[in-house]
C-alpha cells in the first residue's frame, strides 16, 4: 500500500504487469483545502477561461463556486493505459465508482490527485505487499457493465470484475486509440446514471534521449528530452523506470518521475545514485499522462489517461 501523510488514503495496484502499473487510489477521509477555482465545466479541452488548471491536472465544473464549498457523494475514479507502439492489444481500462459521506469537499479530491511535477519517486521493490488495505472503501454498483461509447453507438464494455461490487476492469481489451468523441455511460444502479461523459486520450511522446530503452551511466547522467507536447491543461511526462534481472524477468518498477511536458528533465541526483548501485537492467519508458478532475451534475470524475511509447 502507498500512503500520503497529507491525507488520510489508501492505494491498491488492480494488477501488476509490465504493460502498466495502474495505483488506483481514493482518499478515506476529508483533507484540508484553501482551493478557491472557479472553472466553468468547458467543452473546449484546450481553454480555460477562468484559469483554474493546476500544474499536471485540468479542473471543470466548478461554474464559479469554490471547490470547498463543493460537495458531493459520488466518486468516479478511471485509469487508462495503452503502449502506442502495441496498438492494438495492450489498451487497459479501471472504473471504480465509490461513495463517500454527503458533505465530502470536491477540494480534497483535486488536492489529492494534482500531481507534484518535476519530482521522482523511488521504490523499494523489496517491499513483497500486495498493496491491498481491508480499509480500502467499498464499491458501489452502478450496473453489470459499463459502455464506452462513440457517435457511431458503443465501442466497448468495461466488464464487472468477478467478486466485485462497483469495480470493472479490462487487461489488454481495450480495442485501440481513443476515437475523438469516446465518453463513458454508466447505467446505475445504487450508482446514479451517468450519459456520455467525455474521455480523453494524450498523444502518444516522442522520445529523443536516451534513444534506447536500456540505460547506462551515461544515460542517467544526461537530460532526458523528448517532442514537448502542446500544453494542453493537465497534460505531463512520466519517465517509468523499468527493473529486469540479468535473465530478462521483470522485477518491477523503482523509479517514476512526473515531470512538465516541455521536453527536457535531468534526474535528480538521488536517482543517478540509485541507478548507479543497483545491478538490475534498468529501462525507461516515456508516457504522456493526462489527469483531470470534473464536477458534473453532483458527481466527482477523476480521468487519468496514459500513452506510452
Amino acid at each position: 500500500m502507498i500512503r500520503y501523510p497529507q491525507c488520510d488514503t489508501t492505494c491498491r495496484r488492480s494488477r501488476k504487469s509490465m504493460g502498466a502499473a495502474v495505483v488506483l487510489c481514493v482518499l478515506l477521509a476529508s483533507c484540508s483545502s484553501d482551493d478557491d477555482g472557479t472553472s466553468p465545466l468547458n467543452d473546449d479541452p484546450t481553454t480555460d477561461p477562468d484559469n483554474d488548471d493546476r500544474p499536471g491536472i485540468a479542473i471543470e465544473g466548478l461554474n464559479g463556486t469554490p471547490a470547498d464549498q463543493l460537495t458531493s457523494p459520488w466518486l468516479v475514479n478511471m485509469s487508462f493505459f495503452r503502449l502506442d507502439s502495441k496498438t492494438p492489444g495492450t489498451g487497459d481500462g479501471f472504473v471504480e465508482l465509490v461513495g463517500y459521506d454527503d458533505d465530502f469537499p470536491v477540494s480534497s479530491h483535486i488536492d489529492f490527485y494534482t500531481p507534484e511535477l518535476d519530482t521522482c519517486e523511488i521504490s523499494d521493490l523489496s517491499d513483497t505487499g500486495d498493496g491491498g488495505d481491508d480499509r480500502y472503501p467499498d464499491g458501489i454498483s452502478g450496473g453489470e457493465s459499463l459502455t464506452l461509447n462513440t457517435s457511431s453507438g458503443s465501442w466497448f464494455e468495461l466488464p464487472l470484475i468477478e467478486g466485485s461490487i462497483g469495480v470493472y476492469e479490462t487487461d489488454n481489451g481495450l480495442p485501440g486509440a481513443f476515437p475523438a468523441d469516446l465518453s463513458l455511460s454508466v447505467p446505475g444502479d445504487v450508482f446514479p446514471a451517468i450519459a456520455n461523459y467525455p474521455l480523453r486520450e494524450p498523444e502518444a511522446p516522442i522520445r529523443i534521449l536516451p534513444a534506447s530503452d536500456t540505460l547506462t551511466m551515461d544515460d542517467v547522467t544526461t537530460a532526458f528530452t523528448w517532442v514537448p507536447g502542446a500544453q494542453l491543461p493537465g497534460e505531463s511526462i512520466d519517465l517509468t523506470a523499468m527493473a529486469f534481472a540479468a535473465d530478462g524477468g521483470f522485477i518491477g518498477f523503482p523509479v517514476v518521475c512526473r515531470v512538465v511536458d516541455d521536453g527536457s528533465f535531468a534526474l535528480p541526483q538521488e536517482v543517478v545514485e540509485a541507478f548507479g548501485n543497483t545491478e538490475d537492467i534498468i529501462r525507461v519508458r516515456f508516457e504522456r499522462v493526462s489527469r483531470r478532475v470534473d464536477f458534473i451534475d453532483g458527481v466527482v470524475f477523476h480521468q487519468r489517461t496514459t500513452v506510452s511509447e
